[in-house]
């Protein structure tokens, strides 16, 4: 293994070892070449894939973050489908045009969400 410590996480893809700080984990990421490619989907259309970098390189599958999306490029909670760790050869989109994440959700914001949608939904 090498000196980034990646452990495994589903699907395949790499998450940077929680023990480094965030801007250990900022560095590492910058130095190296590689990004943290978020597949991301609008609730509730899970599986769509809209492609995303997390700079922090902490983002997990099956959870929720804000990101702008859309035609008017609004911020809003989407779910975390995927994560895959890439350099700028097998990237899923290019590194240098993809949007960032901006943070993840608090667990209030998430039971927010989560109700509003199931309200819309039912």
């Amino acid at each position: 293994m090498n000196d980034l410590s990646y452990a495994i996480i589903a699907k395949g893809g790499y998450a940077l070892n929680e023990s480094l700080s965030k801007k250990e984990r900022k560095n590492l990421v910058m130095e190296n070449k590689k990004w943290l490619f978020v597949g991301v989907s609008p609730y509730p259309y899970r599986g769509k894939g809209y492609w995303y970098i997390d700079e922090n390189g902490v983002t997990a599958p099956r959870t929720y973050v804000w990101a702008r999306m859309g035609r008017h490029d609004r911020e809003q909670i989407v779910y975390v489908d995927y994560v895959r760790w890439c350099d700028a050869e097998n990237a899923p989109y290019p590194p240098d045009r993809a949007k960032r994440i901006l943070r993840q959700t608090t667990v209030e914001e998430t039971r927010k969400a989560e109700d509003a949608w199931r309200e819309i939904l039912w």
